[in-house]
């Protein structure tokens, strides 16, 4: 039994592991680690880009009801609708 674990990181961050478990001829050796940590770089790329584009989606809507809250209050015949 043997693993390797490389970590995940961008930005000087580390936003994650990736783990290699039980190689199935022999150990893990530098060759195998070198892929591991190339992998593990475009898997944290990854990671990043996933989580900036919830931090997106979050500001977005988060824009729209502040929006959306400033037209209601500003007319008050339409107001209350959108809710």
């Amino acid at each position: 039994r043997s693993m390797a674990v490389v970590p995940l990181c961008v930005k000087s961050k580390t936003v994650g592991v990736l783990q290699a478990i039980n190689k199935r001829r022999g150990p893990f050796v530098a060759a195998d680690l070198k892929i591991l940590a190339t992998l593990a770089h475009q898997v944290a790329i990854a990671v990043d880009n996933a989580q900036l584009v919830s931090k997106i989606k979050t500001s977005f809507y988060q824009t729209v009801e502040a929006l959306v809250e400033a037209v209601e209050k500003k007319d008050s015949v339409t107001g209350g609708h959108t809710k």
